[in-house]
């Protein structure tokens, strides 16, 4: 565009013309921390020594004949770690590579000397498996660092072995844990997620007869995604471990996730247990001024894991001869949700359970027959008004998961 036209833009100065700069050709070097090259090459020289002789130890210990072992590289604190750059594919033969099994980060806080204000920096963690094999691969890389200079004029791996603060034989378990520590079983078995680092059906049937040997329980069945297979345990820290020290293909352990037919099959009186638990940790501020309305069949006020946040007072109908109960069971536990929100999470703790708002709930639809079309509207600002009627100073949020499946517009909404 010509500057006339730009009358309030003065260049004071001919322009120049430069030749274009990649912003990656240089590398990374910038997210890399400083480092001692020979220092550096000699210490990581040390620390994989000492992880490939304690791993071979523990084999010979436990009589272990495997095929390599399991190492954990640790990343600087706040910078990089070149995780893509630890994989080795090279060859048919997938058992002979280098693989990349889980990366895990931890969270730090330091307090700046300087400026005296807390910084929040990240560690980074990667799992590795080596072959026996490729036992020479990273001793190779880490002279070539200190001794050698690539074509682009730079050491040689030094994204890769710079990005490196540690290597050490993987820990039994924390190593592949990716759920909060916390959660690693101990004494007692607890069903855990094994995740295999293949998808291959000899390495699930190879998986399978460890444990049986081991006597480690399991459910029957296996997920299989692209280079991962998941397989149910039910095992102690003890057996996770020997897991770990008998396979080459371990990738994760994680904690099993709880799904809700183990609450939905328990019998009306060990249900009755549960809720009169979770009923008694329960704290709701009958105070607050926040509310969740509920647009729907009405809600069973005298349910005991609703009641403390549902008053009577606060359960209206549009229409008086329709009543203020739940004729259907949806709008209950759309109150539920809107009160507790993954009950999954809740009932199995044993702390205190906080609610800080309350429910309201409006009765817009008739236990028999249906509302005309052309009230729909109509009836939902009519519900709307009960609420805010009953209680004006309320900060009020409306649910309505109402729809229909007969209309023009198939139950979208009409207005956003």
């Amino acid at each position: 565009m010509p500057l006339g036209n730009l009358p309030h833009i003065v260049l004071p100065d001919p322009p120049e013309i430069q030749g274009f700069t990649g912003t990656s050709g240089g590398g990374h070097d910038s997210f890399l921390p400083n480092r001692n090259r020979g220092e550096h090459s000699a210490f990581l020289t040390r620390q994989l020594a000492s992880a490939w002789e304690n791993a071979e130890q523990e084999a010979a210990v436990y009589h272990v004949t495997k095929r390599g072992i399991y190492l954990e590289i640790r990343g600087e604190d706040g910078f990089d770690l070149a995780t893509k750059s630890l994989e080795s594919q090279t060859g048919r033969d997938k058992s002979k590579w280098i693989r990349l099994l889980n990366v895990r980060t931890a969270e730090h806080t330091h307090l700046d000397g300087a400026t005296n204000e807390e910084i929040n920096t990240t560690e980074t963690f990667a799992t590795i498996f080596v072959p026996n094999s490729k036992k020479e691969y990273f001793f190779k890389r880490i002279s070539e660092y200190a001794n050698e200079i690539s074509r682009f004029g730079n050491y040689k791996h030094k994204s890769l072995i710079e990005s490196m603060s540690d290597i050490q034989k993987a820990l039994l378990v924390e190593s592949f844990w990716q759920d909060d520590r916390t959660q690693i079983p101990s004494d007692e078995p607890e069903w855990c997620e094994v995740w295999l680092s293949s998808d291959s059906m000899d390495v699930i049937h190879r998986f399978d007869e460890l444990l049986a040997q081991q006597h480690v329980n399991s459910k029957s069945g296996y997920i299989r995604f692209p280079e991962r297979t998941i397989k149910l345990v039910c095992a102690n820290r003890t057996q996770l471990e020997n897991l770990t020290r008998l396979s080459d293909d371990i990738a994760e352990y994680r904690k099993a996730k709880s799904t809700a037919t183990f609450w939905t099959e328990l019998s009306n009186r060990e249900q009755a247990e549960w809720v009169e638990s979770l009923t008694e940790r329960l704290q709701v501020d009958r105070e607050s001024l926040v509310s969740i309305c509920i647009l729907d069949t009405g809600v069973n006020q005298g349910h005991p894991l609703l009641s403390q946040m549902l008053d009577g007072v606060d359960c209206h109908s549009v229409d008086s001869r329709w009543g203020t109960h739940d004729h259907h069971g949806h709008g209950t536990l759309m109150a539920g949700v809107s009160g507790y929100g993954n009950l999954m999470e809740i009932l199995p703790e044993n702390g205190s359970v906080f609610v800080n708002h309350i429910l309201e709930s409006v009765k817009i639809l008739p236990a028999h027959g249906e509302n005309d079309p052309e009230l729909w509207g109509d009836i939902t600002s009519q519900g709307i008004s009960l609420a805010e009627i009953q209680a004006p100073d309320r900060k009020r949020v409306c649910c309505m998961a109402v729809t229909s499946d007969d209309t023009r517009d198939r139950g979208n909404r009409s207005i956003s």
